[in-house]
């Protein structure tokens, strides 16, 4: 083991703490919406989830960001080929205070030093319907390409904030990643934005804080994009952090989360809340104790 690779992984259990101790990691027991303590979350893919990571409360917890941050630089440094990263390009809105935590940390650390800056910039919302797969975001893209050209406003609208130049590789970055398909999704955003600029570029890697360990890096890795992740949800990690009684629960779905999921429901053909399992049940009925 490499000198980084001993010091990622120390690191990488202090993210998993900080963020479980800051709500970055909520679980039905600790989720500050009774809807989730008594319902737990439903996820993009469709299925049921007694856990949810959620970095949009990371400007609060200063110190998880500058971790979060400084690992995610050193990743970048260490990981990815510096003829394979001109920017990096934060999925909004999670990825926004993080791919700027990184690009910072790094610049008061080594870039400034070593003149090797990260240069960061963002995604920007483009459709008010909520999208869930790849599909869906290519057909939003095409209704926009059509809008912009039909009221003449081609090469005015950007959907990232970036001066990146042709050809430029581009690493996304975000807080998490489960199934992996919102990454496809942000680089359906970025060539769009390419597109629309006449520019080429690829984007080749992805930088996330938290890989929930569900298979994300196998399917990118067949879509063409590399994974890096700051910190895997090792559930081991917070075994003492948390009550035991609730990290039972949360070592059992981590293991196997078919156990948790609704009675009968088809997460692919319905995402309406169904009928509990009895193991979601049991962790429900103690997640309302716990309040």
């Amino acid at each position: 083991m490499s000198a980084w690779e001993q010091e990622k992984e120390e690191k990488s259990r202090e993210i998993i703490e900080l963020a479980y101790e800051t709500n970055c990691i909520e679980t039905i027991f600790n989720a500050e919406k009774k809807k989730h303590r008594y319902e737990g979350w439903i996820l993009k893919n469709g299925t049921n989830s007694i856990y949810f990571i959620n970095f949009r409360k990371g400007p609060g917890a200063p110190k998880l960001m500058a971790k979060l941050g400084y690992v995610m630089g050193q990743m970048a440094i260490e990981e990815i080929p510096k003829d394979e990263r001109d920017w990096f390009v934060g999925v909004e809105m999670a990825g926004i205070p993080i791919v700027q935590a990184m690009s910072t940390a790094h610049y008061i650390l080594v870039g400034h030093a070593t003149g090797d800056e990260l240069r960061a910039g963002y995604t920007r919302p483009f459709t008010q319907n909520k999208i869930r797969t790849v599909g869906e975001a290519v057909e939003e893209l095409g209704n926009l390409r059509e809008n912009l050209e039909r009221l003449g406003k081609w090469g005015s609208h950007r959907l990232v904030e970036a001066d990146y130049e042709d050809g430029a590789r581009i690493v996304i970055v975000d807080d998490m990643v489960t199934g992996g398909e919102s990454k496809l999704i942000a680089r359906e955003v970025i060539n769009f934005d390419l597109e629309q600029r006449g520019l080429t570029g690829y984007s080749g890697h992805a930088l996330v804080g938290i890989d929930r360990l569900q298979g994300a890096y196998d399917f990118l890795k067949k879509e063409g994009i590399e994974l890096h992740c700051a910190a895997p949800m090792n559930i081991e990690w917070l075994e003492g952090v948390m009550p035991a009684e609730q990290y039972e629960h949360l070592e059992r779905f981590v293991q196997d989360p078919s156990l948790y999921q609704d009675v009968g429901r088809d997460p692919k053909e319905d995402r309406t809340k169904g009928e509990n399992s009895p193991y979601m049940q049991e962790a429900l009925d103690l997640a309302r104790r716990v309040t």
